[in-house]
């Protein structure tokens, strides 16, 4: 659910930034959502940064929090898992109802989608062994349990979805307790077309082959449709470098663009700094080192302080594997 005042600041930055653009109507917005910002998309040409987004401003009167790049799925018991309590005398609860074992549901985040349907797609991949984790955690004697080839899922639980999802535990760091036996085993996901859809995101022409800006949202889109298909780190960590790499090339083949655009490609390092420092054994099986030094060099001449912040970001970033290779 929204904060309560996001509608009203939305409203209000919206009229500053429609007014500082050229006027054009109707306005078609689109948001883009990460955990570093709101970007908003008019008509698909520009892409303009609606503030650095530590969440519903303390300035409205709202709690700091933070968007995070995931959607949410709480899965809830249906009375068929209820009637199974009650079929197993060992766990002694003949009585327990469906709103005592639902008091809590348990709370999957998943990659950013698009709708309810990606995130069901998804979890479709987990489902067997949700469901065995499930009926584990009440009872672990698997002789007990039904028949879950012919009853999955779907007979036993339901979801809801949430495709906003806000940190209020600012400052406080994340922790993770690994569970393997849920990943499945990952389809290989080709990742050629998806790095190709951001490469030529910066190579468009019109007539007469008049080059066209890029479409930030479409490249942002590849990266998050790879993520929502693969969720493989090395993969996801090639596509935001890559869509980096694309935008720095365009800039030096056309000259300075505008600091949406940079700001837009700032926002992609940093989701790719923070995927790598959590899963910092990528960092080899791709030559990130070469590549992140390569591009500091072309873009050391950029403006709008882009060449600086690449240069700081890549040197946090180096300096980081070099403390983990030690």
């Amino acid at each position: 659910m929204m904060c309560a005042n996001l509608e009203t600041i939305l409203t209000r930055e919206f009229s500053i930034i429609a007014a500082w653009i050229r006027p054009r109507q109707p306005y078609e917005m689109t948001l883009v959502l990460t955990h570093t910002g709101i970007y908003i998309d008019f008509n698909s040409e520009y892409l303009f940064r609606f503030r650095e987004f530590t969440g519903c401003s303390s300035r409205y009167g709202a709690t700091i929090m933070q968007m995070i790049n995931r959607d949410c799925l709480t899965i809830y018991a249906k009375q068929a898992f209820v009637d199974w309590i009650h079929s197993v005398p060992e766990l002694e609860f003949p009585d327990v109802t469906l709103d005592e074992v639902n008091i809590e549901g348990t709370v999957l985040l998943v990659p950013e989608g698009y709708s309810r349907d990606d995130a069901l797609t998804y979890l479709a991949d987990f489902e067997a062994a949700l469901t065995e984790r499930f009926f584990a955690d009440w009872y672990a004697d698997e002789s007990v349990w039904p028949d879950l080839e012919r009853f999955p899922f779907d007979h036993w639980f339901s979801v809801t979805y949430h495709s906003m999802i806000f940190d209020m535990a600012v400052g406080v760091a994340i922790t993770k307790d690994s569970h393997h036996e849920l990943m499945p085993e990952w389809e290989g996901i080709d990742i050629g077309p998806y790095k190709q859809q951001i490469i030529d995101e910066f190579d468009r022409h019109g007539d007469w082959g008049v080059p066209q800006d890029p479409n930030m949202v479409a490249a942002l889109r590849a990266i998050n449709e790879f993520t929502r298909l693969s969720g493989e780190a090395a993969g996801i960590l090639d596509l935001q470098l890559t869509m980096v790499e694309s935008g720095t090339g365009f800039t030096l083949r056309y000259g300075d663009i505008s600091e949406p655009f940079y700001e837009a490609l700032e926002m992609v390092l940093a989701d790719f700094t923070t995927l790598l420092k959590e899963h910092p054994s990528a960092y080899d099986e791709i030559d990130f080192n070469e590549r992140l030094t390569q591009l500091v060099q072309n873009a050391s001449q950029v403006g709008w302080g882009f060449g600086d912040y690449l240069r700081d970001k890549v040197q946090e970033i180096q300096s980081y594997m070099d403390d983990y290779l030690m």
